[in-house]
């Protein structure tokens, strides 16, 4: 008998140490799974109502109408990256790193995206009246959507939430928010009202956005009249952010610059049938952004300390990218025809083709969100830029080539390829970027991810 309790002591000891390793597990990561959660699901919530809301609207205003409202909202909100200054990565970086210095550092970065939303609402008109110099329909549209870059400034007070993944309270704001503007669009639909009232109500949802975010941060105990502007924090902030500003405004300009010259080379019509199919593929979206926004401390905390393996980290995180695209593309493949025929009607259903082509930008797309966050995590910003501004270039020039050609299957094409060159292919252009540039080739041939590793 003792011999036996003697054999069954080392089992023992031995499942109670693993119990006891899977509970520490948990419990590290609890924070970053209940986070990811509600991420998830406020995501898949306000995707799905304000997917259901824009088909209505798509079904309601027709090709040629919706083609103008999709062409309008394309030119106001190309500049919304500049209208933020991209402060979002560095301020999480500074409030993760520096968590005393919380009131400078969001003052600062409120009065510097302030200042770039008013200076992005100028472009914005520039651009629409060189576009557009004889139409003035589609100035009073662009006028509209663009006064809501102004209000990109209150988006700050959710980097606070960010820095101590506790994004709860924010995403029931803005699931909030936007379940009221879809309502509204609906009771608009139903009243029979015109484009302009659907622009108003993309304006209305930033700001309300903007008072819920204030409402949820100042109920935290966070006071406003605390927050100070310091010329310290200005500089740095506006140091480390300017590269990705200006590449953030490159990624949007290759982002939407397709639908503004498909407009500008063939008609809105045109515009109408790709932006439905652009919408379906880009629905995939909330899950990488969801799992890098809660990843993205984690990430940065990889880095900086020295007992952790920062290479395997982030190669599991590629991988876990890689499959999401392959997934997106596989499915779509079977299911774009009879969705846009369901969702949209058969005044769109050329868009079927374009979706089961334009899908797969998707997994390029989401590599490029884990390269920014190691980008920014290590400020490398500078390389961010000139690797978006590139793509930028690049998809322009396939553009007007492929566009006049092949028409919005072109323009598919050509935002593919400047996907791949962006957020993968130029990164082996710079030494301190190969390595990453590798551990992308290996996800997207070798994409067998170990989900403990990123955990």
């Amino acid at each position: 008998m003792i011999k036996l309790i003697n054999n069954i002591e080392p089992i023992i000891d031995s499942w109670s140490g693993k119990y006891s390793e899977l509970v520490g597990i948990f419990n590290k990561l609890k924070k970053y799974l209940i986070n990811m959660g509600w991420l998830f699901a406020g995501k898949i919530f306000r995707m799905v109502l304000s997917m259901i809301a824009g088909i209505w609207v798509a079904r309601y205003l027709g090709v040629q109408m919706f083609g103008m409202l999709s062409f309008c909202m394309a030119v106001a909100l190309l500049f919304r990256p500049l209208a933020m200054f991209q402060l979002e990565g560095i301020c999480v970086r500074e409030l993760v790193s520096n968590p005393d210095k919380k009131d400078d550092i969001l003052g600062s970065a409120f009065v510097l995206s302030l200042g770039s939303g008013v200076f992005s609402f100028l472009a914005a008109m520039i651009v629409i009246q060189v576009l557009q110099p004889d139409d003035q329909l589609f100035k009073v549209l662009v006028a509209i959507a663009g006064t809501g870059l102004v209000f990109f400034c209150f988006e700050v007070f959710d980097y606070r939430f960010q820095a101590q993944v506790k994004s709860k309270a924010v995403v029931i704001s803005r699931t909030l928010v936007i379940t009221l503007c879809s309502l509204l669009k609906i009771i608009g639909i139903w009243l029979g009202v015109s484009v302009t009232f659907f622009v108003w109500i993309n304006v209305a949802e930033i700001i309300l956005t903007g008072g819920a975010l204030l409402l949820v941060y100042t109920r935290a105990n966070n006071r406003i009249t605390s927050l100070r502007v310091r010329l310290k924090w200005l500089k740095k902030l506006f140091l480390d952010a300017w590269p990705l500003a200006l590449s953030g405004l490159a990624a949007t300009i290759y982002l939407r610059i397709d639908k503004i010259m498909i407009g500008q080379m063939t008609d809105a019509a045109q515009v109408g049938i790709y932006t439905a199919a652009t919408r379906l593929a880009e629905a995939w979206y909330f899950l990488p952004i969801c799992i890098m926004a809660t990843l993205y401390p984690a990430v940065v905390k990889s880095i900086k300390d020295p007992k952790i393996n920062s290479d395997a980290y982030m190669q599991q995180i590629y991988k876990a990218m890689v499959l999401i695209g392959y997934l997106a593309a596989g499915l779509t493949f079977f299911a774009a025809k009879p969705v846009i025929l369901l969702l949209f009607g058969s005044e769109y259903e050329t868009s079927a083709d374009v979706l089961m082509l334009y899908i797969w930008s998707g997994m390029f797309v989401n590599i490029a969100m884990v390269k920014s966050a190691w980008l920014k995590a290590m400020n490398l910003t500078k390389i961010q830029f000139v690797s978006t501004l590139a793509g930028a270039v690049l998809n322009i020039g396939l553009n007007l080539v492929f566009i006049r050609k092949f028409g919005v299957i072109g323009a598919a094409w050509a935002t593919i390829i400047s996907y791949a060159v962006e957020g993968y292919l130029i990164l082996f252009l710079f030494p301190k970027t190969r390595n990453q540039a590798r551990m992308i080739s290996s996800a997207i041939f070798k994409p067998v991810l170990k989900i403990k590793s990123i955990l």
